[in-house]
């Protein structure tokens, strides 16, 4: 008898109701996230599409896994599109850890739309308010949306929602950050929707805002207040 012990793994499968969606995002060398299939959440990992999908709807991908997922132990892993046809990149001059951000500033009963873009090194570590994303002191902005957006290498946390009610959170990937990551920052927030955002290799900072912070113990998932839908 034959048993089968490794190999490299050319092909992902997917559920197929994503197929039209990522048909066209997954050109050649475009990046996917794989997450952990351990308990260990830096087993995550970043392969290479190989160009599309199979006739099966299957994706393409270049070189073997760094980590095969195998064994009785390991779970299932999720998969999402790294790459973005947008992107805004940031970084500083001296190579540490103070990038750009994104701020919508005091902008209530406006409808703000960020959507599809690719975030690199955004965030400025140890400044207060200095995020990827962040919608500040905006009181009630139903029907403002930040979906389907990426968020890598991030220096300070990925989506903060501060003194802003009702905005619409859905579809984002966040891999590779440091501090708590889709944030509702001081808990007197309401009505905020965080629907299917993913997250992954979340990571502690180095340097805080402040004593009374935690971003040095942090969680992809951050909620000060019940009035807060999480999906």
């Amino acid at each position: 008898s034959l048993r089968f012990v490794e190999g490299p793994v050319k092909e992902l499968l997917v559920d197929p109701a994503l197929h039209a969606c990522w048909r066209d995002q997954l050109s050649e060398g475009a990046d996917i996230l794989v997450t952990s299939h351990t308990l260990d959440f830096t087993d995550s990992q970043v392969v290479s599409a190989g160009g599309g999908m199979t006739a099966e709807g299957n994706i393409r991908v270049r070189g073997p896994l760094t980590n095969p997922m195998s064994g009785p132990d390991d779970f299932t892993v999720e998969i999402a599109p790294l790459s973005r046809r947008i992107t805004l990149g940031a970084s500083s001059a001296d190579g540490g850890a103070v990038g750009g951000h994104f701020i919508v500033l005091h902008t209530p009963h406006v409808n703000q739309t960020l959507r599809g873009v690719e975030m690199r090194g955004f965030g400025q570590q140890g400044l207060l308010g200095r995020y990827p994303i962040h919608f500040h002191m905006c009181g009630n902005v139903h029907g403002s949306v930040v979906s389907k957006n990426v968020i890598r290498d991030s220096n300070q946390r990925c989506v903060v929602v501060h003194g802003t009610d009702a905005l619409l959170v859905e579809d984002n990937v966040a891999y590779n950050t440091s501090g708590h990551c889709f944030t509702v920052e001081d808990g007197g927030e309401v009505d905020n929707v965080f629907r299917h955002n993913l997250g992954a290799l979340t990571k502690k900072v180095h340097t805080l805002i402040s004593k009374d912070e935690t971003d040095d113990e942090p969680s992809t998932y951050w909620i000060s207040n019940p009035q807060v839908c999480m999906l």
